[in-house]
């Protein structure tokens, strides 16, 4: 969660090759040149979708829009324009350029503001992001890594002459011009190939896709009313294993939950959504005999208690990556029998509750057992009812997304909607047997759109290795000529120094005066 090291020690360890700079020139701390204000911490009860000034939050700031608006009495200091410079101060450390309407500054946010007309604030932002990985990279989390506003002043820049400043500048931005058209070309296909998967994933969630295979398989098809009261069944045989197991180990630990009753769908919700086709009906996500379970409190894992090896703590990273192997971090089998209940086992699901909200990885059988940190949900499902791929891409299918997301929550991050509202998701369900069938032909129609998917991820990849070589030759001081009459970095240096120290005596002097007209 913190960083355990100074921003000029990170340079220092010389790991990090965009951190490079040009031997003719010279370093200074962030500080010097620019200031850095922090957000403010608006009142939730102020925000609005519609109405008032667009508050930027940290999901916000590489965008154009504002998820929300504030419409709430604000200090005019913390007014935000078109091309100030924004960085998210929890997650990845994302810097960027304000694009949108004028809008405000909210916590966790913060503006870099160029202070002096001997450093190009155009250079400074190219800067910024190689550094700010690199302080991401060394900040230690259990959960979001957090940045600090004194971390982003001490961050020791690369100070070529002004002049040549200004060459770089110019030519990254012929360069990073023609990348940039190509980069939005890819990036339009990609988004047109999630358009036709989700397409495909819709006709396959609504039975249109295993049409054929009905007509070959109308003896094995049940009525809507068999099919739920099959699933019912089997919530109630799985519960009564669960019981027996229970009592034959003498009633030990926790006891097995009866299955939870929830509300019918009401003819109004099932007004809005699509007709089914025989052997399928719409019922709530709880009622398909699905356990699910939140982490605990942050304050029931805390680093102290981290040992070498033992049980894994497992965390947003491992079901946004898919790597059951990410992280390191383990607790002993003391704390491990203490948080049972959030015990995370090779065949369980986690999803992240947090930040990229709603990815969702099968712990497989290589995994080692563990409990769940509080950024995530461990999900269990009934194999008797449902098929553990189709599940996956049921989850991960626009409709039942858009239904998680549509009652998230959060300040500066979005969360994953409560349990109870998971539950009350209308999903589509048919007979294991159309689930297989769904599987196979999405394993052939998709097999194509991931091909096309890979092609296109080669070509960002691509893309964004000629970026950062750009970068480092001209952090190296290799991308422009040299020019003999530019004025030496060192002088430079010198003068940004006594620039700010006038500035700093100009402002020691109106406090002094405004002191004593206090005191008069």
């Amino acid at each position: 969660m913190t960083l355990g090291i100074s921003p000029s020690e990170i340079v220092g360890q010389g790991t990090y090759q965009l951190l490079c700079k040009a031997s003719h020139w010279e370093r200074i701390p962030l500080s010097q040149v620019a200031e850095v204000q922090n957000g403010f911490a608006f009142q939730s009860a102020y925000f609005d979708r519609e109405n008032g000034v667009p508050l930027i939050r940290i999901r916000d700031i590489q965008g154009i829009h504002t998820e929300h608006r504030y419409f709430g009495e604000f200090d005019e200091r913390y007014k935000v324009c078109s091309g100030d410079i924004l960085v998210g101060m929890d997650g990845d450390f994302r810097v960027a350029r304000w694009k949108g309407e004028e809008g405000l500054l909210n916590q966790r946010v913060c503006r870099i503001q160029n202070q002096s007309n001997l450093f190009d604030g155009r250079f400074l932002f190219l800067c910024l992001q190689p550094y700010l990985n690199a302080i991401n990279a060394e900040t230690s989390s259990v959960t979001v890594k957090h940045l600090s506003s004194k971390t982003i002043e001490a961050i020791p820049l690369p100070l070529p002459p002004l002049n040549e400043q200004h060459r770089i500048v110019t030519r990254i931005e012929e360069l990073f011009s023609e990348l940039d058209k190509g980069v939005k070309n890819l990036e339009k296909a990609r988004e047109q190939l999630k358009i036709y998967r989700q397409a495909i994933l819709k006709h396959a969630f609504e039975g249109k896709l295993t049409a054929q295979w009905r007509e070959g398989n109308k003896d094995q098809l049940d009525n809507p009313e068999q099919l739920l009261a099959r699933i019912k069944q089997e919530r109630s045989a799985r519960y009564e294993r669960q019981l027996n197991e229970w009592k034959a180990a003498g009633a030990e630990g926790r006891k097995p939950k009866a299955p939870k009753s929830l509300p019918d769908l009401t003819a109004e919700e099932l007004g809005e959504l699509s007709e089914l086709p025989d052997g399928w009906s719409w019922t709530r996500f709880g009622l398909l005999d699905i356990e699910l379970r939140r982490g605990p409190f942050g304050s029931s894992i805390t680093k102290s208690m981290f040992v070498p090896s033992g049980f894994k703590v497992y965390q947003q990273g491992n079901a946004i990556y898919r790597d059951a192997s990410r992280g390191s971090y383990f607790i002993n089998e003391e704390k491990y029998r203490e948080l049972s209940g959030f015990a995370a086992l090779p065949g369980d699901f986690i999803v992240s509750c947090a930040g990229t909200v709603g990815r969702i990885f099968e712990l497989p059988e290589s995994s080692v057992p563990g409990v769940i940190n509080q950024a995530l949900m461990r999900v269990r499902i009934n194999d008797s009812i449902l098929d553990r791929r189709f599940f996956v891409r049921l989850f991960e299918s626009a409709f039942f997304q858009r239904k998680v997301l549509s009652d998230a929550k959060g300040t500066a991050m979005v969360n994953l909607a409560g349990i109870k509202q998971l539950n009350l998701v209308p999903v589509a369900i048919c007979s294991l047997g159309e689930q297989e069938a769904i599987n196979e032909l999405l394993d052939t129609r998709l097999a194509e759109v991931d091909q096309c998917e890979q092609v296109i991820t080669f070509s960002l990849q691509r893309a964004e290795f000629l970026r950062q070589s750009i970068l480092k030759k001209a952090f190296s001081g290799q991308l422009v000529a040299q020019d003999s009459d530019d004025e030496p970095a060192s002088v430079l240096l010198e003068q940004i120094n006594a620039e700010r120290e006038k500035v700093r005596k100009s402002v020691e002097t109106a406090r002094k005066a405004r002191k004593m007209r206090t005191t008069a």
